[in-house]
C-alpha cells in the first residue's frame, strides 16, 4: 500500500532523477513545478509525468501555507532567491 499517488517536486535539479525513477518505480506520479525564469534539466523534464511552470504569486502561496510563513517574508525569501543573496 503507498502512501501517496503523486508527488510535486519544486526543482530542476539533475541530481533529482534517481528519486523521480524510484518515485515512479512505486506508482507515483511525478511533476516538475518550477518557477517560469529557472530552467530544469531536460533529462528531469522527459522523466516526469508532467511540469508546471509557477509564477511569483503561486510560489508566495505555497509558501504561506506549507511554511506557515507571512506573506511579506515569503516575498523577501523570493526575492533575495532571486537575486542570488539568500
Amino acid at each position: 500500500d503507498r502512501v501517496i499517488d503523486a508527488v510535486l517536486l519544486v526543482s530542476g535539479d539533475r541530481d533529482l532523477e534517481e528519486a523521480v525513477r524510484v518515485a515512479q518505480g512505486v506508482g507515483c506520479k511525478v511533476v516538475v513545478a518550477h518557477p517560469r525564469s529557472a530552467s530544469v534539466a531536460l533529462a528531469l523534464r522527459q522523466l516526469a509525468d508532467a511540469t508546471v511552470q509557477l509564477d511569483r504569486v503561486d510560489l508566495t502561496a505555497m509558501l504561506v501555507q506549507a511554511a506557515g510563513v507571512s506573506t511579506a517574508h515569503a516575498n523577501v525569501a523570493l526575492a533575495a532567491r532571486s537575486t542570488g543573496t539568500s
